[in-house]
């Protein structure tokens, strides 16, 4: 009867540990799916972090042309207004020498 307790003892451990083995391997199973949803989430974070990088100071330079207003004109006419203003009929360098040798002096 003793005999028949142990073989029983070893037979229900022996289950125990073949559930035990299957446990662990869905374990690594999940393990690596989130492994790799976690790569994919790296992945996202730093294009995220490159598209902010880029694009930030686009949109800060679009917002300080729009911001920029003289009489009636805005954003970027202004812009186009002076730009054109400097090549067609002034020479730029025979204007902006003596300001810029002002603004030195001071």
């Amino acid at each position: 009867m003793a005999f028949a307790g142990i073989i029983y003892t070893i037979v229900i451990q022996r289950e125990e540990l073949r559930l035990q083995r299957k446990e662990l391997q869905l374990q690594r199973q999940e393990v690596a799916k989130s492994t790799a949803e976690l790569a994919g989430q790296k992945e996202m974070m730093y294009l995220q972090r490159f598209e902010t990088t880029f694009f930030n100071p686009i949109s800060a330079h679009n917002e300080i042309v729009a911001s920029v207003v003289a009489g009636d004109m805005a954003g970027k006419t202004v812009l186009d207004h002076y730009d054109n203003y400097f090549i067609q009929e002034k020479n730029t360098e025979e204007y902006l020498l003596p300001n810029c040798q002002k603004v030195k002096s001071i």
